[in-house]
Parts: C-alpha cells; structure tokens; sequence
C-alpha cells in the first residue's frame, strides 16, 4: 500500500493526539485489525516513524509551526490542520528519504481531503514558510560536524541537497 494511506492513517493518530494529548497505543492496534488492512509492514512502520518522531521533537516541530504560521496561535488552530502541519514538519525535518515538495503536495491533499480548499492553502504556506525559513533541525547538528570533515568541501552528512543546504555548505567551505 501506498505512503498516501499511510499519511491517512498517521493523520487520524495525531488527530487523535491533538484532541486528547496522547498517542493511545490501542487506537494503533484497532486501526490495525479492523480498518487499515491492506497496508503493509512498511507504511505501518512509515506511522510509527512519525509517531516517534514528533515525541522525540515535539517543541522543535510545534515551535516551527507556531513561527511560521503568521498571524496564527498554535493553540487556535483547528486539530485537523495542526494534525497535518505536524506530519509535514516531521517530514521535511527528519525524513531525509522523502522529497520536500512531495511532503507539501500530499499534506496539501490531506487538508483538501478532510478539512476545506482554504486549509489547504494555509497548509501550503506554513509549510512552505517552514521550508523556506527554518534550517531542518536535523542538518543543523550535521551542519557543525561538517566543518571539521576530513573533505571541507563536501557537507559529511548531508541527507538531501535543498537550497538550505547547498547555500549552508558554500557558506562553511568557502565555496
């Protein structure tokens, strides 16, 4: 099964988070056996990779919502919206495997799916406002051990060449 089915369930996870502030193990296990049976071993590993995720990083990624959604208070915004933000910023930050305009376009339909056509125009923009503004969390740390690699021309851990991180690498090589 797809990675777009696995966002649907991973969606319905943190809606679920947003309304009662805690991953129910059970809810995961019941979607399992009863409602998501065509997905596979690797989208229901792809949900549990972002469940960790945004444990593991809960502050940094609301904090990058909340600073890019202009105008808007994190703790005002509809669930389902702030369900979808979450997956994309854990997505662009901490999953160097998938491309940044394939996370934006499959949260953009997300928000068209189950919220309205303005939502997913609001999903563009704060995700595109994250991309374009905020250093990934995760190439930030590497962005430091590249300095000092044995090649100063070449970033050592670079997961992804987004325009972040070539303009980062001619910045600390000299380039």
């Amino acid at each position: 099964m797809s990675r777009r089915a696995a966002r649907d369930t991973a969606l319905r996870l943190f809606y679920e988070y947003a309304i009662t502030g805690e991953f129910n193990p059970a809810t995961m296990d019941v979607m399992r056996d009863c409602f998501d049976k065509g997905m596979n071993d690797n989208a229901w590993a792809y949900v549990a990779r972002m469940i960790e995720l945004y444990k593991t990083h809960k502050d940094e990624v609301d904090a990058a919502i909340q600073a890019n959604s202009k105008n808007w208070n994190i703790s005002h915004m509809a669930k389902v919206e702030l369900s979808i933000l979450r997956i994309g910023v854990c997505e662009l930050y901490y999953c160097d495997d998938i491309h940044e305009s394939i996370t934006i376009n499959e949260c953009v339909e997300l928000g068209k799916k189950y919220a309205s056509d303005k939502s997913a125009r609001f999903i563009n923009g704060v995700l595109g406002a994250v991309l374009k503004n905020s250093p990934p969390v995760a190439m930030a740390g590497q962005a430091e051990r590249a300095i000092g690699s044995a090649h100063p021309w070449i970033p050592a851990l670079t997961p992804r060449p987004s325009r972040w991180c070539r303009a980062a690498a001619w910045r600390w090589t000299g380039a």
